[in-house]
């Protein structure tokens, strides 16, 4: 082993510290452009930084080649807040002859609903021990990228490495300023296809790669690098704030690289799941907006401006508002939003109140019989009735409608009013009844 690292060291610094994606989901082990559209997935480009949310945690390790002596990991922590996003990261490739690190620090910012960009400051480190001969050597290099959408459906991004070599020939051979365009297009939910050019020390090389969400918590990633001959894959999971990924690359001639990923989150993660059919006006998601929106104080137009909201949605977030309450997190999955959705809205929306302890329903019982001051329930009242009914499975929309009816009357003249909903099915207005007769008796 030592022997063939003497003879191959000289070449390797040739073309040092290009392995520096450990994680298997990016499915290369360069970095690309647009590398996982999933949740956490593009943390190797500084410029999609601010789309991530709160604090995360990375790390994952490979066994490039399946070679016992060789080993790659990476770390990355970092934090954002929808405008500006933050990141430091540690990488490793190599053995114990021949080891590559790099600490990376980066940052991006959102410029506007269309655009971002963002920029690293990389410190790299090569060393080598053979017994024969040693070398631990130091040095630094820049990195900028810009991300660019012009459709929900079309996302586009530019990374250039090492930008100092652009200027200085003597770091050329060591730190080569590669670059690397790509290009996400996304012709169904849930379904992306991605192609990233990139232009290394020895040329270019395509790298095709398709995304598809099956489930809310699986997406299956497959790739092929098309003049490295490289085919790879990998499964993501998502559960609650957690993400796993497991990958395989395989190569023609060096053997099959295998890799694992765990990534913690500050906030819940999931997919939007593969649709066989384009969402309609209503639903489609539009660009997020300049300027938060007030969620305690706006109108329904301004919550048809943002994304994935529809007319129904809207009204039913407004009605929630007026008739139980200031809207919680909890509220959004309430009236018929799913995660992913709730996520993104939240990048968009201010005066969101946050969720409740509890609902104590001693004092309630304290106060039946008492004559109130208004002929129905109150809002805390209300709020658990709409809490009840969508837990027994009854749609949004007649959960806000019955919450909205409990607020004028009582049990003995809303349960008549139930009866009368003509418009519902006879075994759904038989289970609101009982929902009702339990949480407001």
């Amino acid at each position: 082993m030592k022997l063939i690292l003497l003879v191959m060291i000289p070449q390797l610094c040739l073309q040092a510290f290009e392995y520096r994606e450990n994680s298997p989901a990016a499915l290369f082990n360069q970095y690309c452009a647009i590398a996982d559209p999933s949740p956490l997935g593009n943390l190797s480009n500084p410029s999609y930084l601010p789309f991530q949310q709160g604090f995360y945690l990375q790390g994952s390790y490979g066994k490039p080649y399946s070679l016992d002596e060789l080993n790659a990991a990476t770390a990355r922590t970092g934090y954002s807040h929808g405008i500006v996003g933050l990141q430091a990261g540690w990488t490793s490739f190599g053995m114990e002859e021949y080891r590559e690190q790099t600490i990376e620090g980066s940052m991006g910012m959102k410029v506007s609903r269309f655009f971002s960009l963002g920029a690293g400051y990389t410190a790299f480190n090569l060393r080598t021990d053979t017994g024969q001969w040693a070398m631990n050597s130091w040095t630094s290099n820049a990195r900028t990228a810009v991300a660019l959408t012009p459709h929900r459906a079309l996302n586009l991004s530019f990374s250039q490495e090492n930008i100092i070599s652009l200027f200085n020939d003597r770091r050329r051979d060591l730190l080569y300023p590669g670059w690397s365009a790509g290009c996400d297009l996304s012709p169904l939910e849930g379904l992306h296809l991605i192609w990233n050019l990139n232009r290394g020390y020895y040329g270019f090389e395509n790298l095709f790669s398709v995304s598809v969400n099956l489930l809310s918590f699986l997406a299956v990633r497959v790739g092929y690098a098309r003049e490295a001959t490289v085919s790879s894959m990998a499964l993501v999971f998502f559960h609650k704030n957690i993400r796993v990924a497991y990958g395989m690359r395989y190569h023609g001639i060096l053997g099959t690289t295998h890799g694992v990923e765990v990534t913690l989150a500050g906030g819940g993660l999931g997919l939007s799941p593969l649709r066989f059919k384009r969402p309609s006006r209503d639903e489609a998601v539009r660009d997020l907006p300049d300027e938060p929106v007030d969620i305690s104080r706006c109108t329904p137009e301004d919550l048809l401006e943002l994304p994935g909201v529809s007319e129904d949605i809207a009204r039913r977030i407004i009605l929630y508002r007026d008739t139980i309450g200031p809207v919680t997190p909890k509220a959004l999955y309430q009236v018929g939003l799913e995660e992913q959705q709730v996520q993104v809205l939240r990048q968009c929306l201010t005066g969101l109140a946050p969720d409740p302890e509890g609902f104590s329903r001693e004092r309630h019982k304290k106060n039946r019989g008492r004559s109130p001051a208004k002929p129905g329930y109150d809002s805390s009242l209300r709020k658990v009735l709409f809490s009840r009914l969508i837990k027994e499975g009854v749609p949004a929309g007649t959960a806000i409608r019955v919450a909205d009816m409990a607020r004028t009357n009582r049990l003995n003249t809303l349960i008549p009013a139930i009866r009368g909903m003509k418009d519902l099915p006879p075994p759904l207005r038989e289970k609101v009844v009982s929902v009702c007769a339990d949480t407001l008796r």
